[in-house]
């Protein structure tokens, strides 16, 4: 679970460091990226794969996952993100809620939202971040129900 709060411990750090100007996924590509996103990347496996709420779209490897970056940010304006609470499922599975906060480009509509996901670790490294927008759902997603879930809090 460490390397889950790490990780966006190490998100958050990253974006608000981040260059805007650049893609973040031509960064990763040239292997030319920022301190604060080597140390996002760090806790990722080249194989990571990546189903965000923003995107019907599985995102595969991390120039993929970068990509994806690269959509969102450009979808929106003073984009962040915090860690919420975090739940060990077993050796191998997290639980999180984490809060973007964003508004949009387009639109100019501020959001401020709860996101639920399922993080799947092997070997030390992150291999698979599943997102929802609906905590049952999510629930669901890992066998448990709501009920469960709050047994085990």
């Amino acid at each position: 679970m460490e390397i889950v709060r790490r990780f966006f411990d190490a998100a958050e750090r990253s974006l608000k460091a981040l260059d805007r100007s650049r893609s973040v996924a031509e960064a990763v590509r040239a292997g030319d990226i920022p301190p604060e996103t080597a140390d996002l990347v760090r806790y990722l496996s080249p194989d990571i794969e990546w189903r965000p709420v923003f995107s019907s779209e599985t995102y595969r490897g991390l120039v993929e996952m970068a990509r994806g970056w690269d959509e969102l940010l450009e979808a929106s304006v003073d984009y962040s993100l915090k860690l919420l609470d975090a739940t060990s499922l077993d050796e191998d599975r997290v639980f999180v809620t984490f809060g973007p906060s964003l508004e949009g480009r387009s639109s100019g509509v501020r959001v401020n939202a709860s996101v639920y996901a399922v993080v799947s670790l092997r070997d030390g490294l992150i291999v698979a971040l599943v997102e929802f927008t609906d905590r049952q759902e999510a629930l669901e997603a890992v066998g448990l129900s709501e009920q469960d879930a709050h047994a085990d809090s």
